[in-house]
């Protein structure tokens, strides 16, 4: 549902401020009369020759820069109210994107919406882009058994295109009833409870193993590129399968703008990544890409689905067996295969016994109602 600009007439100088300079549509309307009519109210309002607060020059200047970035929006296609984004593309039609949740990250904005993932890349990292587009499109399988078990926890390009403003988008395919990792985090209040966090990890750890068959080193499995069907389990998989049935899943959807062959040189890291590369020293990181560090960056995205990412808390969190807080404190062994054997066949039954069902029952609409 879109929402109003604030009313001018009742703006407080705390509320100005508290518009971020680059969301403008939170006070104007998409008409250039409008933006001008608007600013000359807000001039009135807080000018500091008008208004005695000590903070009025900091409000008078932060409304330039709002309008200033309100026209810029406007001339170039790319006005957002919540909710709805719009696009101008470079051939003059304009994209309506309707969504669910927006998420910035480093190379711009993802948009969750009704049937798809949305990222819009700044200019400034068009070679990220256009490499992760190349990878997302050129994925290989063995066989059809390796497609139909990966290809749903892959990416699905639907559609690319560049706006006016030099902007990159990509549209991949989302199925609705996939929620973004983080977001199942923050809904839970920072802590999911470690027998769902048991399921994710299971997927994780698979996925890994296609990961390094395929000789990719994906270098951003976190839980903003991971989204999760949150509704198992440790139950036992699918016969003749290694993975449960299809509302036990995760997908991998993002991050692909750093994705590299295994050994290649990297072409660019999230800041959460530089962490995990594997060291030639003590202090150096590997100078090439590694699968070794999308094994780190999973036991990673464990620590922090368990609401402690530095893992100094797990050993005497009360709630969680020593073999899980074990294994995602300490380094891999640096085959993801061998590391899914062991998880599967140690790590697992020691930490919760037999498989059992086990429901969570988290719904999307819960987490991205509609508008």
């Amino acid at each position: 549902m879109t929402k109003k600009p604030l009313s001018i007439d009742e703006l407080t100088i705390e509320q100005l401020l508290a518009i971020p300079e680059g969301e403008p549509e939170r006070l104007f309307q998409p008409d250039a009369a409008a933006i001008k009519t608007s600013y000359r109210k807000l001039a009135q309002k807080f000018h500091p020759d008008k208004n005695p607060d000590a903070r009025a020059a900091d409000a008078f200047l932060h409304a330039q820069k709002l309008q200033d970035r309100a026209n810029y929006k406007l001339e170039n296609g790319i006005w957002e109210t919540p909710g709805l984004l719009q696009l101008m593309q470079k051939s003059g039609r304009t994209a309506t994107i309707r969504y669910l949740k927006k998420h910035p990250f480093e190379l711009g904005e993802m948009y969750i919406c009704d049937g798809k993932v949305v990222f819009v890349v700044k200019p400034d990292f068009e070679d990220l882009f256009n490499n992760g587009v190349k990878v997302a499109k050129n994925l290989k399988f063995d066989n059809d058994k390796m497609r139909e078990q990966f290809t749903p926890q892959l990416p699905h390009v639907e559609g690319t295109f560049q706006t006016a403003d030099n902007r990159h988008v990509l549209v991949a395919k989302r199925d609705n009833d996939l929620i973004l990792m983080q977001d199942l985090i923050d809904h839970a209040g920072g802590k999911i409870e470690p027998v769902h966090v048991a399921w994710i990890m299971s997927r994780l750890h698979n996925l890994n193993c296609y990961l390094q068959w395929a000789g990719i080193a994906h270098n951003d499995i976190s839980p903003h590129t991971v989204f999760v069907r949150p509704k198992d389990t440790i139950s036992p998989p699918v016969a003749g399968s290694n993975i449960a049935p299809k509302d036990h899943t995760i997908a991998l959807l993002g991050g692909w703008w750093y994705a590299v062959k295994d050994g290649a040189q990297y072409v660019g890291l999230p800041a959460r990544t530089l962490s995990s590369i594997p060291r030639t020293d003590l202090t150096k990181p590997d100078p090439r890409a590694s699968t070794r560090t999308d094994q780190a960056l999973v036991r990673l995205a464990g620590r922090e689905m368990l609401g402690d990412p530095s893992g100094i808390r797990l050993a005497t969190d009360g709630t969680i067996k020593k073999y899980l807080s074990d294994w995602l404190t300490l380094p891999g062994s640096g085959d993801a295969i061998k590391d899914y054997q062991t998880w599967q066949g140690t790590i697992l039954p020691e930490a919760f016994g037999k498989r059992r069902f086990t429901e969570w029952d988290v719904k999307p609409s819960s987490i991205y109602p509609q508008p």
